[in-house]
C-alpha cells in the first residue's frame, strides 16, 4: 500500500540506480540517435539526440544511470536515466583496429 508521495530532485536519487561506463560505437545521424556498448557480448542501446544535450564521438566514454528491463519476449532492455561525458574506461567494451 502506497502511503505518500514524494517527488525527489534527480540528484538525490541517481545514486540509487545501477551506473556504468559505456562507449559509444555509432551515430546515426539520419535517425538522429547515439547507440552505445556496455561491452562485447553485452547488452546496449540508444540514446535518441532529443533526449540529451550531449553529441559524443565514436569511441567516446560515457557514465550513465540506468535501469533494465524485460521486454514482452524475455530480451533485456537498458533505459537511459541520466547520461554524461566522463574520463573514466570501460576497457571491457573498447576495441582497437
Amino acid at each position: 500500500m502506497i502511503t505518500s508521495i514524494v517527488k525527489e530532485n534527480k540528484e538525490t536519487v541517481l545514486p540509487n540506480f545501477s551506473s556504468a561506463i559505456v562507449v559509444v560505437d555509432d551515430i546515426n545521424k539520419q535517425k538522429n540517435l547515439v547507440h552505445y556498448t556496455f561491452g562485447q557480448g553485452k547488452i546496449g542501446g540508444v540514446v535518441f539526440f532529443s533526449d540529451t544535450v550531449l553529441r559524443p564521438n565514436v569511441g567516446q566514454c560515457l557514465k550513465i544511470f540506468y535501469n533494465v528491463t524485460k521486454d514482452r519476449k524475455g530480451k533485456k532492455k537498458s533505459t537511459i536515466l541520466h547520461m554524461e561525458e566522463t574520463t573514466e574506461m570501460n576497457p571491457n567494451a573498447i576495441k582497437t583496429i
